[in-house]
């Protein structure tokens, strides 16, 4: 079937392909890599398929063991990657909206830490996990906002 992109986990070209899009965009790295060149593709005329019937095996989060930085990188890319492929206008309205989710998930993490300290209990997963969403939260915002 007929997709906009793949997962980079599994990703099989032709090598006349990938050199007339110009190769892999070096500004991402890892995470939404996989996206870029999927638009590439498409701005090339090129189409992307899905194979239902194959099967793979990826061995999630093992090339960044750091959960917090993980979250962070995979953030980072979305607003490179839709900063870099989607108009201005869409752009804003992207990070507006994620800046609302992710500033709730930092206050859900915020109550959890709150509520682990009233009870004794050891509260550093949440702690962490406020600070990484509040992070993530300000490079949205900075990123509307000329940062």
């Amino acid at each position: 079937m007929q997709v906009g992109w793949v997962s980079g986990a599994c990703l099989v070209a032709k090598r006349e392909a990938i050199e007339k899009i110009g190769g892999w965009d070096e500004n991402f790295f890892m995470y939404s890599e996989d996206v870029a060149i999927g638009i590439k593709a498409r701005q090339y005329g090129l189409k992307t398929f899905f194979f239902p019937g194959a099967e793979i095996t990826h061995l999630r989060n093992k090339s960044s063991k750091d959960i917090q930085r993980r979250i962070m990188q995979v953030y980072e890319s979305r607003v490179k990657l839709r900063k870099a492929y989607f108009g201005s206008s869409k752009f804003i309205i992207y990070a507006a909206f994620t800046s609302l989710i992710i500033l709730s998930r930092a206050v859900i993490y915020m109550f959890k830490f709150l509520l682990q300290k009233f009870l004794g209990n050891e509260a550093t997963f949440e702690r962490e996990r406020t600070t990484t969403y509040l992070w993530v939260a300000s490079l949205h915002i900075k990123s509307v906002f000329g940062g």
